[in-house]
């Protein structure tokens, strides 16, 4: 029975580590994918991006699901912290981006929020772009595994417990001030988008044949329209993935999203960057605490000729004592 035990715990803990190993190439691919927003990549690059966090969105919202389904009667069944983690790493970005982003281009609507990017869309819906960081959690996949571990492989999680209410903390910030309530860029730039739209409005009404040479002194500006009729039109590049929709009176405008998204890309850049640094430094301290403790316990009394008491028993009787 001992040895049925130590090969689930073997088989456990190969799973463990192929699924360690996803998580953090999930954390690399959404690097790269940031780096690549950051530096000015198309609509395309960044759906690409998109679609691969969506595959490992399923794949680990599959795992946790499966693995509840089949401990849920088990005593070694997942402690509630790795759990909790699992699920907002997995399950939470699955529901707020994948599934609408998935929704979005099966029915071809590219002019959703969730396909061209939650931070373009501005006010309250903008924060939920903020739920691609929760995927940075998948780091701590290692030190809070769904899969149970013998007494002895399960280290501390004072530390881990301490960066995880630092990224919830960041998390809420960042979700704060993409839905303009705290200062940010994202609220910099709505009121000059909507300042824009106000000289516009007036320029209609005091001269309107002067709105193309206006609307060309502002670059990001894509399409116009006043009163329904077409002013400037949008290039044959425009794609509505790229776009941002702002309406003032009886003027509305389509501002260009390259510089919301270089930014937003340059953010989760840093964010995972990081939280990859902010992991490591956590696992080679574990590693060498791990390493330390070993051997001061196997080595400090041995040397001294003191016996180890029920350590030592144990090792006689090939048992653990009561």
């Amino acid at each position: 029975m001992d040895q049925a035990r130590e090969k689930g715990f073997r088989d456990r803990s190969f799973s463990d580590s192929v699924l360690s190993a996803l998580a953090v190439i999930s954390v690399v691919v959404a690097l790269s994918g940031s780096v690549a927003t950051a530096a000015g990549a198309s609509w395309r690059s960044r759906a690409y991006f998109s679609l691969a966090g969506m595959v490992f969105d399923l794949v680990f919202s599959f795992e946790l699901f499966a693995v509840l389904a089949l401990t849920a009667r088990r005593r070694d069944a997942p402690k509630l912290a790795a759990c909790v983690l699992a699920f907002l790493s997995s399950a939470v970005p699955l529901a707020i981006l994948s599934g609408p982003l998935l929704f979005g281009w099966a029915t071809a609507d590219f002019s959703a929020a969730a396909v061209r990017g939650y931070a373009a869309s501005g006010g309250p819906m903008a924060a939920l772009a903020t739920a691609s960081a929760l995927r940075l959690l998948r780091l701590a996949r290692p030190y809070a595994s769904l899969y149970p571990r013998p007494p002895k492989a399960l280290p501390s999680k004072h530390a881990l417990i301490a960066l995880a209410a630092a990224a919830l903390a960041a998390l809420l910030a960042c979700a704060l001030t993409d839905a303009l309530v705290l200062p940010g860029y994202a609220r910099a730039e709505a009121e000059r988008r909507q300042g824009v739209m106000r000289a516009m409005r007036e320029l209609s009404v005091l001269d309107p044949s002067a709105l193309t040479e206006a609307a060309r002194t502002h670059p990001d500006i894509v399409a116009l329209a006043v009163d329904g009729m077409t002013v400037v039109a949008g290039g044959a590049d425009y794609h509505p993935a790229d776009a941002m929709y702002e309406e003032y009176a009886t003027v509305a405008a389509w501002f260009s999203a390259k510089p919301v998204h270089r930014a937003s890309g340059a953010a989760e850049a840093a964010a995972a960057v990081c939280a990859l640094i902010l992991t490591l430094a956590y696992a080679l301290s574990s590693r060498k605490a791990a390493r330390a403790g070993t051997s001061f316990r196997r080595g400090t009394r041995a040397a001294r000729g003191q016996p180890v008491g029920r350590e030592e028993m144990a090792g006689v009787l090939g048992k653990r004592l009561p």
